[in-house]
């Protein structure tokens, strides 16, 4: 079994253990923080902190990482230079999810329990689908989106890199959304919308 850690020990960080706990084909090392995290609330789930997310460079090379952290662009820069120190993301797809047949995730994507990702997709690096999440067939998500709690994506969408989409939003098939973009909570989004816009509303709208 590989040994893993986590690099980020709040609330995010905690979930993702959770499902690497249930997923059972990795040990966990600890968590890398550069914030020392509370030891009570790591000692009621078992975990220990071993120090700022530089420490990674220390452990022995076949240690691999997750990132718990719920935004993109953090798990972008921090990819980036873990990649610089050739350290190997891990993987993590919850057991109880439902994935089809020809999905494709690259390193470091996390599925959470309960998501259901049907056929013919392809997630991108560090992506994060949540818990009850929904992506459609033929649909293509980059690297680094976030799909927050119970968020849907119809068949063939296209979120371009650092996509966000908020809890309970959806998105109608067929559309293309910009990279960077964020999908606010509930949103129901029926058109394509450009990169690095806040989209919010139902139907959706771009903020002003």
């Amino acid at each position: 079994m590989a040994d893993v850690v986590i690099i980020g020990a709040g609330g995010h960080g905690r979930e993702v253990l959770h499902a690497l706990r249930e997923e059972g084909r990795a040990d966990f090392a600890g968590f890398l923080d550069d914030r020392e995290p509370d030891p009570d609330l790591l000692g009621r789930i078992n975990a220990r902190w071993l120090g700022p997310v530089s420490s990674l460079t220390g452990l022995p090379r076949d240690v691999q990482y997750l990132i718990g952290i719920g935004s993109g662009q953090l798990r972008r820069r921090i990819d980036n230079w873990a990649t610089g120190e050739q350290r190997r993301p891990y993987t993590l797809v919850h057991p109880m999810t439902s994935i089809g047949a020809d999905v494709e995730l690259a390193p470091g994507v996390v599925v959470f329990a309960f998501a259901t990702v049907t056929t013919n997709i392809r997630i991108g690096r560090h992506t994060h689908v949540g818990r009850g999440c929904a992506v459609g067939h033929d649909s293509t998500l980059g690297d680094y989106v976030s799909m927050y709690p119970l968020a849907a994506v119809s068949g063939n969408v296209t979120l371009e890199d650092g996509v966000t989409v908020g809890t309970t939003a959806s998105v109608r098939q067929g559309l293309r959304i910009g990279a960077e973009t964020m999908i606010g909570a509930g949103a129901a989004v029926v058109r394509d919308f450009p990169a690095g816009v806040v989209v919010t509303g139902v139907p959706a709208s771009a903020r002003p």
